[in-house]
């Protein structure tokens, strides 16, 4: 159970790089993304999905270790990231990098809900921060997109 939870708290390891994990987390979620190019309602299903499973094995690696938010853990920044590019194309360079930016601002500054949420003890507030953050970006992006 401790691999598999790592493999998923971690996208893959990859929220074990030692610079920026979050922002290499995105990034990682952004490609994979891109590279699948999964349709509105798969990619709702797969957000779902992950987030759930994330919920649980987020919750696995709490209870074995007394950090509140552990930096590898970037399942959370590829769910906000998801919903960020929700309704983008994989040809919407501009709106994607722009989506990018917007959601790591987001996520590092958290500025008013998202600071509250990110109090949340537990894998909510993990989640919730990033998917709030992946909400208003998403909000944005679509609006100025139209």
């Amino acid at each position: 159970m401790k691999l598999f939870s790592s493999l998923i708290n971690t996208c893959l390891f990859v929220g074990l790089s030692p610079l920026a994990p979050g922002t290499v987390g995105s990034i990682f979620a952004l490609f994979v993304w891109w590279f699948f190019q999964p349709s509105f309602a798969i990619l709702i299903i797969l957000i779902i999905i992950i987030s759930l499973l994330s919920y649980f094995t987020i919750l696995f690696e709490l209870t074995n270790t007394n950090e509140k938010d552990p930096q590898h853990i970037v399942v959370d920044e590829a769910i906000g990231m998801w919903i960020s590019v929700l309704f983008l194309s994989t040809n919407d360079y501009v709106y994607i990098i722009f989506a990018l930016i917007l959601f790591r601002l987001f996520d590092i500054l958290k500025p008013s809900i998202i600071n509250r949420v990110q109090n949340i003890k537990g894998p909510a507030g993990i989640l919730f921060d990033d998917i709030i953050a992946g909400l208003m970006t998403c909000i944005i992006i679509a609006g100025i997109s139209i």
